[in-house]
């Protein structure tokens, strides 16, 4: 997802949406992040954010097409959406954000963004006070040298959110309940990043 201005800093978000190079998940993983990031868009749309999909249809879309796409938009942030393979024993919810070696203008606000979104995401996901208990494992936020990272002119995070190829993680995944409380966090999470820019502004 990205964003850009129509007012305030950042009010206009792209949604990349991203399919695991794994064969065997790759379609349900095309579907399940498309479905996630239209319900994100409608609410982000609703509160005036510019939303964009880099596909709104289960094709892939490469990835120099992506990174040409949000970086031709201005005052933008970008979240990249994807669910994870693995062992069949793994599982959990992890964020990424650039690098800490490569020195990049936007690291800060990459950071903070993920901290925004990532914490919501847990919360949202594993607390019955919002009407869920995925029993979610948090793999926490790290850095990598991921393109779509390394090359965005914007802040940018890639967000794994849960194993497709841990067979229960898989089963919670698939359900609308767990596709609702992922969108409804990262448009939480994208609040309270806004907001914490509007402190520092």
């Amino acid at each position: 997802m990205q964003g850009s201005s129509t007012g305030n800093r950042f009010k206009s978000m792209v949604s990349l949406i991203c399919q695991l190079i794994s064969s065997r998940h790759s379609i349900t993983s095309i579907r399940i992040t498309l479905a996630v990031a239209k319900l994100a868009k409608n609410q982000l749309e609703q509160k005036g954010f510019k939303d964009v999909l880099t596909r709104e249809q289960e094709i892939t879309v490469p990835l120099a097409d992506r990174v040409k796409l949000f970086n031709g938009i201005k005052d933008a942030f970008v979240i990249s959406l994807h669910f994870n393979s693995g062992k069949k024993e793994a599982s959990g919810y992890e964020t990424y954000v650039r690098s800490a070696r490569q020195l990049h203008p936007a690291n800060n606000a990459s950071l903070a963004l993920a901290t925004a979104v990532h914490g919501r995401s847990l919360m949202f996901l594993n607390n019955a006070k919002y009407g869920n208990d995925f029993k979610i494992n948090d793999r926490g936020i790290r850095r990598a040298r991921f393109r779509l990272l390394k090359d965005s002119k914007h802040p940018a995070i890639l967000i794994e959110a849960g194993f497709l190829s841990n067979k229960a993680e898989a089963a919670k995944i698939s359900t609308e309940a767990y596709q609702k409380a992922l969108a409804d966090s990262i448009t939480r999470g994208i609040d309270v990043y806004q907001a914490s820019l509007k402190v520092k502004n």
